[in-house]
């Protein structure tokens, strides 16, 4: 039974589906025209917030234990929640958001509504909103690398990206195969702090975490070694 009500909470705590990101509307400089220029476009547009959906495999990072509230909560919860993600996944965002608030009031030690919140509001582009509700969730379930993940895309979206940094970093640090926080802290070294070494080391580390090579970013790896290469001559 504990093991039971453990997955509900990690649905919960972890919400629900993949969600593309618009990037952020920066301008290439002159030295990035061609087919460079396109490459860096497409990559902005790449940012990924992944979280797992329902019967997928196990996180390789260690779950924290329940408490006796968040048990009692995630069973009290769980229909209300499930009716919710499925208001979601069909694209009926504002009644989605009406049920993830009234589940969040009445269930105040559960993380997933919070995140879902989020979600939400960056479909919207309504980023401090989102930050605001990542931060809660992460007030109740620090060591969570998708919500980290989640908060490094809504701060890079701000224009904050040391911060968003920090939060990817923190995901890898807990999950180091977390895929997608590998490939967002790639585009982020890449377009915005011009740390071309760490944004090669992590397209990298996301191109061994596939069962089949990303076509995408083998030509963003071939493109950052040139640029590299060109860079020490």
């Amino acid at each position: 039974m504990r093991h039971k009500i453990a997955k509900i909470i990690l649905l919960m705590t972890l919400s629900t589906g993949l969600i593309m990101l618009e990037g952020c509307s920066t301008s290439p400089s002159k030295k990035d025209k061609g087919s460079t220029q396109k490459g860096k476009a497409d990559r902005n547009a790449e940012a990924i917030i992944e979280a797992p959906v329902e019967d997928t495999a196990k996180p390789t990072f260690k779950l924290i234990p329940l408490n006796e509230t968040q048990e009692l909560e995630a069973k009290e919860a769980k229909r209300d929640y499930k009716k919710a993600i499925k208001l979601l996944k069909a694209g009926n965002k504002n009644a989605a958001m009406t049920m993830f608030k009234s589940i969040n009031a009445r269930f105040p030690s559960l993380s997933g509504p919070l995140v879902n919140q989020a979600i939400i509001h960056i479909n919207f582009k309504r980023y401090i909103e989102a930050e605001e509700a990542l931060r809660q969730a992460l007030a109740i379930y620090p060591e969570n690398p998708y919500t980290l993940n989640m908060l490094g895309i809504v701060l890079r979206d701000q224009g904050r990206f040391k911060e968003a940094k920090v939060n990817y970093v923190k995901a890898l640090n807990i999950d180091n195969s977390y895929a997608k926080a590998h490939l967002n802290l790639g585009i982020l070294a890449d377009l915005y702090l011009r740390d071309l070494p760490l944004a090669l080391d992590h397209f990298e580390r996301y191109q061994s975490l596939q069962k089949a090579p990303d076509k995408r970013v083998k030509g963003w790896i071939k493109d950052l070694q040139r640029r590299i290469k060109r860079s020490k001559t």
